[in-house]
């Protein structure tokens, strides 16, 4: 996926970027991005612990392969690997 989102210890916390291995060894296969965004609990207090994101999402389907290919700066190796 190219967005993680998770909410299940009510705490704010967004990652690095992560690379993902090819999903499989065909020739159009490449890696990408994941980004990764917990989210805290709805209505809490604390200004650093959102509870609300803007994310700009495009489908996949309507990307060029330059941009699924483009690494950012700072992203590191998946942690599932």
């Amino acid at each position: 996926p190219r967005y993680h989102f998770a909410g299940s210890e009510g705490i704010f916390f967004e990652r690095a970027p992560y690379i993902n291995p090819p999903a499989n060894d065909n020739p159009g296969s490449v890696q990408h991005v994941t980004r990764f965004i917990s989210m805290a609990s709805v209505g809490n207090s604390d200004k650093k612990n959102r509870w609300i994101y803007a994310a700009s999402v495009n489908p996949v389907a309507q990307m060029d392969m330059e941009t699924l290919k483009t690494i950012p700066a700072g992203a590191t190796r998946s942690p599932f690997l």
